[in-house]
């Protein structure tokens, strides 16, 4: 099991050195297109294609042709590139890859989906990239408007990791912090150290599990900072202010457990102070129980896992020793307990 316990209840890029400067630096960003999509961001769109696709305000026109999609590549108005898809054996999900570019923008790479009701949707497949202090960093359009430089909807990665965090305001790069902005076009960033009050903030020293925390991305009341947590296992130095966590995985061997943080409280960091959080286990769930005939069944998929912390473990079933449940009930005046568990493997 993860948790500890359960419990019933444009350029190449520019590689930058900032050394004491204080003043802006600009850093080229170069476009990429990814084909083999390894991101996971932290708020995907997937946007229904429908007469036309808009990017940065240039429309390119497209259209149902049976299974297919018609589609306008070059912003002339003419369907030249019909698209048919690859078909997942599995899921009968039909993917795709095209480019987009008229004279004015691009280039723009989006993936495509067919579902099984023939309806077509489109995500980006392009990111932004560049250097600050010999660090990767990669800018990704997230909201699909052809833009890049919106803290807070956009999204972004520091280093070779692939899990983003929302677009910030503010970065670390090793040990240092800097003030970012971000050009709309995604051509490139300017740079320079941050300056303002910082606290520590931990999210890793109070969580109790068995497993290993892979991400824990925080978003400041505002929305225009944020920062993956799991990196730093001691804590990170962020600007003062208050701050949630947005979403958060869990790993131990093959397995995974995404959490939903919604229910969580706020955190508050003060300038130079530390701020801890305890989360994790013991963990409580919730669940429904069925009659049937002389028996009482719970359906795995519908029991639901709760943190210390408020947080609720999604898309998770555990796995090895099944929890216990204790169902009490009366009948006819009479207190009745049951004791229940998951069958092997379940």
């Amino acid at each position: 099991m993860i948790l500890s316990s359960l419990v019933l209840a444009a350029m190449a890029p520019a590689a930058t050195p900032m050394g004491d400067t204080t003043a802006a630096v600009h850093v080229d960003l170069k476009a990429k297109a990814s084909r083999k999509w390894e991101y996971e961001l932290p708020a995907e769109q997937w946007l229904p294609v429908g007469t036309e696709v808009t990017l940065a305000g240039r429309r390119f026109e497209a259209k149902i042709d049976g299974e297919a999609l018609l589609i306008d590549t070059d912003g002339d108005g003419e369907l030249e590139r019909r698209i048919e898809g690859r078909e997942d054996r599995e899921t009968k999900i039909h993917q795709a890859f095209v480019t987009l570019q008229d004279e004015f923008t691009g280039p723009h790479s989006l993936r495509l989906t067919k579902d099984r009701s023939g309806n077509w949707f489109w995500a980006t497949s392009c990111i932004r990239t560049g250097k600050i202090d010999g660090q990767k960093v990669t800018l990704i359009d997230q909201n699909g408007d052809g833009l890049y430089g919106q803290p807070g909807v956009d999204a972004m990665i520091v280093g070779s990791g692939k899990v983003a965090t929302f677009q910030s305001d503010v970065v670390r790069v090793g040990e240092a912090l800097y003030a970012m902005t971000v050009d709309q076009d995604g051509t490139g960033l300017s740079i320079q150290p941050f300056e303002g009050a910082t606290g520590l903030l931990d999210l890793a020293t109070d969580l109790t599990t068995d497993g290993k925390l892979l991400s824990a991305i925080v978003v400041s009341e505002d929305k225009r900072m944020s920062f993956d947590l799991a990196l730093f296992g001691e804590g990170q130095a962020v600007p003062a202010g208050t701050y949630e966590i947005h979403t958060a995985k869990i790993g131990l061997g093959s397995q995974r457990v995404s959490i939903d943080a919604s229910d969580m409280e706020k955190l508050d960091v003060e300038a130079g102070e530390e701020t801890n959080f305890s989360w994790g286990g013991p963990t409580h769930s919730e669940f429904a129980v069925m009659r049937q005939g002389d028996e009482l069944v719970i359906d795995p998929y519908q029991v639901y896992y709760f943190g210390d912390g408020g947080e609720q473990y999604v898309d998770w079933l555990p796995l090895g020793k099944s929890p216990e449940f204790t169902i009490t009930y009366t009948i006819d005046g009479n207190q009745i307990e049951k004791k229940a568990v998951f069958p092997p493997n379940c």
